[in-house]
């Protein structure tokens, strides 16, 4: 009996070794690599996004923490509006999904922390089930988490990883929800590169 314990532990062990290795690259232009893959308890694959970005760690931060100018880059984002914030390094917001015709939009209440690390930054993003129960025929979304890991590397250059998933909620297919996966990450921080510049130098609150 023992004997059969051990080898279904093992089994069960390199069965959760395979999927997690089990990215398949997708997208690789502008210096930006998007990996997705398949989850069991989903139809919609979550994503995998690295890039090396020459700038600051401190101007990356001082970027994505700008939650009011998050829709000028990440891409079916159209509207943050941020409803708390609890210390220096945690944020409660609504957000909108400008998702194309004919799929209605979506929205979300996200609550988002970030902490400083030996060598860099991470942040972790969630949806909750906050005080907004509908608004203008929107769907919402209940099911949604994300992660930064930002890391200094030599000189004046920081790496950026990017994972996340979401269940849109209400009926969109599969095929459709899975065709934005990976282009949102690559346009997405292709345009973040684009903005950065103008984050040289602004000072960040994280402690």
């Amino acid at each position: 009996m023992k004997s059969i314990l051990i080898i279904a532990i093992s089994f069960i062990c390199v069965s959760i070794s395979i999927s997690q290795e089990s990215w398949e690259l997708e997208k690789d232009e502008n210096s930006i690599k998007v990996w997705t893959r398949a989850m069991a308890d989903s139809d919609i694959k979550e994503f995998k996004m690295e890039t090396i970005i020459d700038e600051s760690l401190n101007t990356i931060i001082a970027g994505l923490i700008d939650l009011n100018k998050l829709s000028d880059w990440y891409m079916y984002i159209n509207e943050v509006r941020v409803d708390t914030v609890i210390g220096s390094n945690r944020a409660q917001y609504f957000m909108v999904f400008d998702l194309p015709w004919p799929v209605r939009d979506r929205y979300a209440e996200i609550d988002a922390s970030m902490e400083l690390t030996a060598d860099g930054a991470r942040v972790d993003l969630k949806a909750f089930d906050g005080d907004v129960k509908e608004n203008d025929g929107m769907v919402r979304v209940l099911v949604m988490r994300a992660e930064y890991n930002i890391q200094k590397l030599n000189g004046n250059q920081t790496k950026i990883t990017h994972t996340g998933h979401m269940e849109p909620a209400g009926y969109i297919p599969a095929w459709l929800a899975n065709s934005g996966v990976s282009d949102g990450p690559l346009e997405s921080f292709t345009r973040f590169k684009e903005v950065l510049p103008k984050y040289r130098g602004v000072a960040i609150p994280i402690k």
